[in-house]
């Protein structure tokens, strides 16, 4: 698998778990918070904005350690 599958996978996954805790009436902040924490442990920078109706996700690869924009990011709204 390559590595921009692996990324496409990954925030499919991201999309859905929001789409699921969002119609379940999970907080916006909340459903952030995860997003973000999912991206650390997976080793991905995910910044992810949502609100009752949906959310957006951008997500790319790297070690958090190193905050420089980096390039093949992934933008899913």
């Amino acid at each position: 698998m390559t590595e921009s599958q692996e990324l496409s996978d990954f925030v499919d996954l991201i999309r859905e778990l929001t789409h699921l805790l969002l119609s379940a009436g999970c907080s916006a902040n909340r459903v952030e918070l995860l997003a973000s924490a999912l991206g650390r442990a997976w080793n991905y920078d995910v910044d992810c904005l949502a609100f009752p109706t949906g959310a957006i996700i951008a997500a790319r690869r790297g070690d958090l350690r190193d905050r420089a924009p980096r390039e093949g990011g992934l933008v899913v709204h």
